[in-house]
């Protein structure tokens, strides 16, 4: 069942139409069939005739898209979302830009993509018209934070595969490990380049906390200055050649450049200086 907000989601409709933008289309998970989490699952079971059954019975298919994404995320061990499950979705009138209500965060099948690390999911939402900017919210302790944008998600998981296969790049023990490593940050750096090429904004700040912050204080980082943290020059040099911004400060007043000064990487903080 559908959970309008009211004046801000009127407001939010209007300009989203005003400019030509996907219109969101929200649901709340408190207040819908079960039919939609059956089919997900019976989808990762790879259980054709539940699959056939569920398939009839269900209202939301945008729902049921964040369910299977959600599922999986939850589960690897279950069978791996495939283009043709979302297919059986997308046939019934799923929308890529539909946002699910959960007691912790406000998702999206694009962020839900990006958190599976799968590129191949990633472009074909893009392509079903799933808007880059369209983003997600986290709630913390009963507080609901800015939102966070898909692109800020991707930087900060290719951040982390970054610096861990720096670390271990020259210890044999981790060898093995760090071809998983590898592989999985070449899958953030893809999915950051399509999700730049659907024009993302590298600008956008949003509440992205670091592991030690307390919830009462969420720091306005854009890309460039989580990119930074990680001392990621790959990700700093695709964001600033699609136009990030230097000069852009945080709520405490710290720009890109003292990210990477307190990371420990002066060459990198004088590179990034506004």
């Amino acid at each position: 069942m559908k959970s309008f907000r009211s004046l801000p989601f009127i407001l939010l409709v209007f300009l989203a139409v005003a400019c030509g933008a996907p219109v969101p289309d929200y649901h709340s998970r408190q207040h819908t069939d079960e039919a939609e989490s059956h089919l997900a699952k019976a989808l990762l079971a790879n259980d054709k005739n539940a699959v056939a059954y569920w398939l009839e019975k269900i209202r939301e298919p945008s729902l049921a898209l964040c369910y299977l994404l959600e599922k999986q995320y939850g589960d690897s061990d279950k069978v791996t979302v495939t283009t043709g499950m979302l297919d059986l979705l997308f046939k019934r009138g799923a929308s890529p830009n539909v946002i699910c209500e959960h007691y912790l965060t406000d998702f999206n099948p694009l962020s839900l993509a990006v958190s599976l690390e799968r590129p191949d999911i990633v472009q074909y939402l893009l392509a079903r018209n799933a808007d880059p900017n369209l983003y997600f919210t986290d709630k913390i302790e009963g507080k609901q934070l800015k939102p966070k944008s898909a692109l800020m998600l991707a930087v900060s998981s290719h951040g982390s595969y970054h610096k861990e296969i720096d670390t271990y790049k020259e210890d044999a023990v981790y060898k093995e490990r760090n071809s998983t490593l590898e592989k999985n940050e070449k899958a953030c750096s893809e999915i950051v380049r399509l999700l730049v090429k659907a024009k993302a904004d590298v600008n956008y700040q949003g509440s992205f906390q670091t592991p030690f912050l307390r919830p009462s204080e969420p720091e306005d980082k854009t890309a460039l200055m989580i990119a930074a943290e990680s001392l990621d020059r790959e990700m700093i040099s695709l964001l600033l050649e699609k136009g990030a911004r230097k000069d852009l400060k945080d709520v405490h007043g710290k720009t890109a450049d003292v990210y990477a000064a307190n990371a420990g990487h002066l060459d990198l903080a004088q590179e990034l200086m506004p």
